[in-house]
């Protein structure tokens, strides 16, 4: 299983607010996801010159190889980072339901939680 575990939380009153500076620093996120992806090695250096005491590279660099065949699903494969299918966030919401204490009547319906709208 493979739930949502990872993305950008932006409150929903900056969403029509701030619209362009979100496109923005979303476009921003995806081209430093893909370059992480691309080049874990470098990115794992990158992440080290700005915050030496981040951790040991060989550690960062195993978490982070260990972690990138999660940044997509079946259903996202091939597509940009941070791209959600609403059945990945639904299959998502019926596990909290199952295993994480949620309630059915509180989980309301995939599109309440994300958006693909200001991804590049």
């Amino acid at each position: 299983m493979n739930p949502a575990n990872n993305g950008i939380i932006v409150p929903k009153e900056m969403l029509g607010k701030r619209a362009d500076l979100i496109r923005r620093f979303m476009r921003a996120s995806v081209r430093a996801v893909e370059g992480a992806v691309q080049n874990p090695a470098e990115a794992t250096d990158a992440l080290l010159k700005a915050n030496p005491k981040a951790g040991k590279r060989e550690v960062l660099l195993a978490g982070l190889n260990a972690t990138i065949p999660l940044y997509h699903t079946r259903l996202t494969q091939g597509q940009r980072p941070f791209r959600a299918a609403p059945a990945d966030m639904q299959a998502t919401l019926d596990i909290m339901v199952e295993y994480g204490g949620v309630e059915p009547a509180q989980k309301g319906k995939p599109e309440d939680y994300y958006t693909n709208e200001f991804l590049p």
